[in-house]
């Protein structure tokens, strides 16, 4: 072990100063009680747990009592170990990542969290007190930190709050010698080292589990059970997890909320459209348009957080010039947004709403009827029929995309790509998890830039309707301004997507599903 790591233990109370100066006499002459002092730490993570799905954690701490006052922000592993050289100091605990200053902190949390507000997941109330062993000189060699604590989660107003002490020895620089005799007296007294600062040890604590929140990824689906049964099982997980984010939506907490809770129900309705056969007609009938009810009741919200989210890019298209007539309309869609965002919470608070979610929570883990072909057909040999088909049907189209081909054909080819990625993710766990990596990464690919060329498209529709709108002179030349510059980077994206296309249906990699979907 190095000598310069801290080693801690776990202790009843605090211990008596007596006794642990007759322990180390003989390696020390003084045990000397140097400062104490009381923190506050916040331990902090996303909805999604996003930090700890990458082994992160991320601390906030500042003296305790001190409400406003700058404290440190500091990136660990769920081990403990620090991420970065330096502590960032920080006037509050952040919210997003945009509230910290320029660093590599906040470049990487960029990364980690995108548009994802953080959330305090467990709080920490300390009380420490610092002694320091001398020698006979009077030189501090060892010192060791005796910390009383508090910790609670805060996923609920009332929750268990444990209380602990733990010992710290920390050596210095120099005396490793005297650390090491340190080490020996209190592993003596203390027995088995613990490790009571690690963001894993504190999960662990409080009974969180992050991975309770988080859907399984992949599913798990057996290949013999009945394709109905697993849609249903499927339906259950995803509309569960769906609703998972209705409060944060309801508080408008951060923009993923709606996000995240338009995916699941996205996932459901594809995966049920593309094997409506498995259930009898008026059932799926009755189905689909409860799950589009729920579906077209976010769309405007969601319209007006994609426009908005892409204020600083749209910002830095324009000359200076055109700038505060955009400024402009940006002030009105958050206008827009506010109302749309009260009617659609007014809407989740309805009897309408819970009415429909029961009845499709009833659907979903109702035995399964088992009465149609497709419904009692094993999931795997569906599995392989329907991304074989699916594949084939991208590349029949592809090879009608043109230079003049319309865009909204373009954007029906978008939705093939679409629903061939969801019968991957669906069928994950039925294939190995490296041909799912390999063909999902190539389909990516190509939907990166059919979804890049939509965007173009879609902003241009929506800046055009704003037009209709919003019409004084100085809103109408940014809006004229930015659509100009989108339709000619669109051009330049469709160059793109017909190579793109090629890629996909090439030879090899035609090959390479029909060997794993189509011989089965």
């Amino acid at each position: 072990m190095n000598s310069l790591q801290e080693r801690s233990w776990w202790i009843k109370n605090k211990p008596d100063f007596k006794k642990l100066k007759k322990l180390l006499s003989g390696s020390f002459d003084q045990l000397t009680e140097e400062s104490s002092n009381q923190t506050h730490k916040n331990y902090l993570d996303s909805f999604d747990w996003q930090l700890w799905q990458k082994g992160e954690a991320l601390l906030f701490t500042r003296e305790a009592n001190q409400e406003g006052q700058s404290g440190d922000l500091q990136l660990l592993s769920l081990q403990g170990e620090s991420q970065q050289e330096m502590p960032q100091t920080l006037l509050a605990s952040p919210t997003f990542w945009w509230d910290l200053p320029a660093s590599g902190l906040r470049d990487h949390l960029q990364k980690r969290l995108g548009v994802c507000s953080l959330e305090p997941v467990i709080s920490v109330e300390e009380e420490r007190w610092l002694l320091a062993c001398r020698d006979n000189e009077q030189k501090i060699r060892v010192r060791l930190e005796v910390v009383h604590r508090e910790v609670f989660r805060m996923d609920a107003e009332e929750t268990p709050h444990y209380h602990q002490t733990f010992l710290t020895c920390k050596p210095l620089r120099g005396y490793e010698k005297s650390a090491d005799e340190a080490l020996v007296c209190l592993d003596t007294l203390l027995g088995k080292p613990a490790s009571p600062d690690s963001p894993e040890y504190l999960l662990s604590l409080t009974g969180l589990h992050p991975e309770k929140n988080l859907l399984p990824s992949p599913l798990p689906l057996h290949s013999e059970t009945a394709t109905e049964t697993a849609l249903r099982e499927a339906g259950h997980q995803l509309f569960a997890h769906a609703r998972r984010y209705e409060t944060g939506l309801l508080f408008d907490v951060d923009t993923e909320f709606l996000h995240q809770y338009r995916v699941n129900l996205r996932r459901i309705r594809s995966i049920f459209t593309l094997l409506k056969a498995a259930l009898p007609k008026e059932v799926w009938q009755e189905l689909k348009p409860r799950l589009s009810e729920l579906s077209k009741s976010t769309n405007t919200l969601r319209d007006l957080d994609v426009f908005l989210l892409e204020r600083n890019q749209f910002m830095s298209m324009l000359p200076e010039a055109f700038r505060p007539g955009l400024k402009k309309l940006f002030r009105k869609v958050e206008d827009e947004r506010r109302v749309a965002h009260q009617q659609l919470a007014s809407y989740f608070l309805s009897t309408v709403y819970e009415k429909n979610c029961q009845w499709l929570e009833t659907f979903f883990t109702e035995p399964p009827l088992l009465a149609t072909p497709l419904a009692v057909m094993p999931v795997k040999k569906v599995a392989g029929q329907k991304i074989w088909k699916r594949y084939r049907k991208i590349c029949k189209a592809g090879l009608m995309i043109t230079a003049e081909t319309p865009d909204d054909q373009v954007h029906e080819l978008r939705i093939e790509c679409k629903k061939l990625r969801y019968l991957l993710d669906f069928f994950a766990s039925l294939y190995p998890a490296k041909q799912n990596r390999r063909h999902v990464k190539t389909l990516k690919r190509l939907q990166t830039i059919l979804g890049d060329f939509n965007d173009y498209t879609v902003q241009q529709e929506f800046l055009l309707q704003r037009l209709e709108k919003d019409t004084t002179s100085e809103v109408d030349s940014a809006l004229h301004g930015l659509i100009t510059i989108l339709y000619q980077r669109q051009v330049e994206e469709r160059g793109k997507v017909m190579q793109a296309l090629q890629d996909f249906s090439a030879r090899e990699v035609n090959a390479d599903f029909k060997n794993c979907y189509k011989k089965q």
